[in-house]
C-alpha cells in the first residue's frame, strides 16, 4: 500500500464504493478504506469502515472466515493505535 497521504485518501475513499459489486469486492473495499484511515490516523472514519465490513461478513454464509479476516484487521489497528500513543501522538 501507498502510504503517502494523497494515496492514503484515496484508498480510504473507497469506502463509498460499496454500494456496488459482489460481497467480497464490498468487504475489500471496507477493508481498505479502514485500513488507510487507521494509518491516517482518522479514527471514527476507521471504526465506521469497520463496522461496514463486519456488517458485511455477518450477512454472508461463510461467516467465520470472514469474522477471523476482520478481528486480523481490527487487532492490526488496534496496534497502530497503540503505537501511535505510545509515541505521543
Amino acid at each position: 500500500m501507498d502510504t503517502r497521504v494523497d494515496a492514503l485518501r484515496r484508498w480510504q475513499a473507497r469506502d463509498a464504493d460499496i454500494d456496488g459489486g459482489s460481497a467480497a469486492d464490498k468487504l475489500l473495499n471496507a477493508c481498505e478504506s479502514a485500513q488507510a484511515s487507521t494509518l491516517l490516523r482518522d479514527w471514527a472514519r476507521a471504526d465506521a469502515a469497520f463496522a461496514k465490513a463486519l456488517a458485511i461478513a455477518r450477512a454472508q454464509p461463510e461467516r467465520q472466515r470472514a469474522r477471523r479476516a476482520r478481528r486480523g484487521a481490527d487487532a492490526g489497528a488496534v496496534a497502530a493505535r497503540s503505537r501511535r500513543a505510545g509515541q505521543g501522538e
